[in-house]
């Protein structure tokens, strides 16, 4: 069985995603199993897409991007 499922939105046993959810960096690089830097370099390479938030400035990452992009590549 793949670690993919799409019933619960679990990309690994210890990770659910919830498609609706806003993600931030750092969560996404522990749900993508990859360094922050990785999840940055591939959002500005366009690989990756995100939001930024009107109340900090900073970057979040749906979580239905979080899993298009899991599914893409994995």
């Amino acid at each position: 069985m793949s670690n993919t499922m799409i019933n619960n939105y679990a990309l690994t046993p210890s990770k659910e995603v919830m498609p609706r959810r806003k993600y931030s960096t750092n969560e996404a690089s522990e749900i993508l199993g990859v360094d922050r830097s990785t999840i940055r370099h591939w959002a500005d390479q366009g690989h990756l897409r995100y939001g930024v938030s009107r109340h900090n400035g900073r970057r979040f990452y749906t979580g239905a991007e979080l899993l298009r992009f899991y599914n893409s590549r994995y």
